[in-house]
């Protein structure tokens, strides 16, 4: 990068450029449930396409439950995601998505 005449640490600090292309992702979150009882699920989400980048985490509160049970989202599709077990869940998990288009 070029030199940005600041320092850093007692040398000169760089500043680093990217280009972008395009405009700028939009992005969204929503909160869904799994079920408890059963090892797959195929959940309906509303404006999510084929090629939205998304990033699944379990609730705060289900975050026990989702690893014991080896919860993880096994595939997307337009308006769907379907999620996995390893063992079914006794309790409903909540997760979290953020979603980019």
């Amino acid at each position: 990068g070029a030199d940005s005449g600041a320092m850093f640490n007692g040398s000169a600090a760089k500043t680093i450029s990217y280009n972008t292309v395009g405009a700028q992702k939009k992005h969204w979150t929503r909160t869904l449930n799994l079920q408890s009882g059963t090892k797959s699920w195929t959940v309906a989400v509303t404006g999510l396409s084929a090629t939205s980048s998304v990033i699944v985490s379990p609730a705060p509160e289900s975050w026990s439950v989702w690893t014991e049970c080896g919860i993880r989202c096994s595939g997307q599709s337009a308006g769907q995601l379907t999620f996995a077990a390893e063992e079914a869940p006794g309790a409903t998990v909540s997760v979290n998505l953020l979603v980019f288009d």
